[in-house]
């Protein structure tokens, strides 16, 4: 799904990407917040790390789907979310469905052209040349 390229640091705070075994303290973190795991052969995360713990995590399918948005910190939401957008946009994937229940994610998700198509789901549709 793409090079991770170099972390991200804002802060206290470390955003990556990881996928395959590096994924694991993602799960991990998922399964402890009980937030749905996506099938990890099929799915890249971008992280939020203090510390080295994880403190966000958001995951990208292949479907493509961006779910399983979970942070223990609200501060740390737009960060993740920033970075997760960025590799979207950089990979120039066409379309990209997202879901929340959240307002503020909402509101992030709207701020970035996606368009809503079913309660508490979006779609970020783009052409590419």
């Amino acid at each position: 799904m793409g090079n991770a390229g170099d972390p991200l640091v804002s802060g206290e705070i470390t955003y990556r990407m990881v996928a395959e075994g590096d994924a694991l303290p993602a799960a991990q973190y998922l399964h402890e917040m009980q937030h749905y795991i996506p099938p990890p052969d099929r799915t890249v995360f971008w992280v939020a790390e203090r510390e080295g713990k994880v403190v966000g995590a958001v995951a990208l399918t292949n479907t493509p789907v961006v779910e399983s948005f979970c942070v223990d910190d609200v501060s740390v939401a737009k960060g993740l979310f920033e970075a997760a957008h960025k590799w979207v946009v950089e990979a120039k994937v066409p379309k990209v469905y997202m879901h929340t229940g959240r307002r503020f994610m909402e509101r992030m998700i709207l701020g970035i052209g996606a368009a809503p198509v079913a309660e508490e789901f979006f779609v970020l549709d783009r052409k590419v040349a």
